[in-house]
């Protein structure tokens, strides 16, 4: 992180790394959800990018880290995973994708997107994470296909459409502020 951060700040940008951990997996949850809030983007990279112990070693796949700091407001900037998922529930604007894992060249391609970037970019990717990226929505697809009915699934999509209306209604009157 400190690496990143000093190629970043060379780059007239600003990178805060990793959040911390806390005692607990929700307080945990907690800190990464304001973090990635404050953020403008988030870094993520493919698991054929960025290979690790815990991720599968061939089969990409979009992860929670894309899901998180989308639905947070932050596009995520890196390499995307090539598979179904991100060709349907990603939305132009999400990603901000690099040619290759070079710092450089991803700073650079940062320090321009950071030129175009307005407060609208992080309400869109709100709204869409609402809309495309809630497991709710696949819950009554699934309820559906199956027949059945899921009263309590149906009152929380009630309540997710609300809070949908609500950030496509921010989308319409123009938004104020500072993300870092």
């Amino acid at each position: 992180d400190d690496a990143n951060a000093a190629a970043a700040a060379d780059a007239g940008l600003t990178y805060r790394g990793r959040p911390g951990f806390a005692g607990n997996p929700v307080e945990s949850q907690q800190i990464l959800t304001h973090a990635l809030s404050r953020a403008k983007f988030a870094l993520a990279f493919s698991n054929r990018h960025s290979p690790a112990a815990y991720t599968h070693p061939t089969r990409e796949y979009l992860t929670a880290r894309w899901t998180t700091a989308l639905a947070a407001g932050a596009s995520v900037a890196g390499i995307a995973p090539r598979c179904r998922a991100t060709a349907e529930l990603l939305w132009e604007g999400a990603l901000v994708e690099f040619a290759s894992v070079d710092r450089r060249e991803g700073l650079e391609r940062l320090a321009a997107e950071l030129a175009a970037w307005t407060p609208r970019r992080a309400l869109v990717n709100r709204a869409e994470a609402l809309r495309r990226l809630d497991w709710r929505w696949r819950f009554r697809e699934i309820a559906g296909v199956l027949g059945r009915t899921a009263p309590a699934l149906d009152a929380n999509l009630a309540m997710l459409g609300e809070k949908l209306n609500e950030a496509v209604s921010l989308l319409g009157e123009g938004v104020e502020g500072e993300r870092s």
